[in-house]
């Protein structure tokens, strides 16, 4: 779950604190990365379940992911894609594992987004459950 993910990738995720993120949407997953910088190699990466709230609120969440069969796709990708516009540019604050199986990203504006355990458990073939970070200019 996402504590294993918290022991295995928190140090790693760490090092985002203070960063201006950017945000890209892969179906219902989400992958954040500092937008002073490349893309590759240095990212988090985070499937759903997860919820974006600011103040308490939420504003969106995985769950949220529009069916790519309906007549109605783009323009609901769109509105999904644009709720998650408060995340970019905007510095991330702190991360932190708060129990739960519940990874908490902090950002400013009030934004927290919440990664949350996924119900059926994990892939025993997976090498994380729910999230994970990625700083390939250290080799982590």
């Amino acid at each position: 779950m996402s504590g294993r993910d918290w022991q295995a990738y928190g140090e790693i995720a760490g090092r985002y604190v203070g960063s201006r993120l950017g945000v890209s949407v892969a179906t219902n997953s989400l992958k954040l990365w500092p937008s002073n910088q490349p893309r590759k190699g240095r990212y988090i990466w985070i499937d759903p379940p997860w919820r974006l709230l600011q103040g308490g609120e939420q504003i969106v969440s995985g769950s949220d992911y529009p069916d790519h069969n309906d007549a109605s796709y783009a323009s609901e990708f769109k509105a999904f894609c644009d709720r998650l516009e408060p995340i970019r540019e905007s510095r991330l604050k702190d991360v932190r594992y708060i129990g739960q199986d519940t990874t908490e990203f902090s950002f400013e504006h009030d934004l927290c987004l919440l990664v949350l355990h996924q119900a059926a458990g994990p892939d025993a073939a997976d090498w994380y459950d729910d999230w994970y970070a990625r700083d390939d200019e250290i080799g982590a």
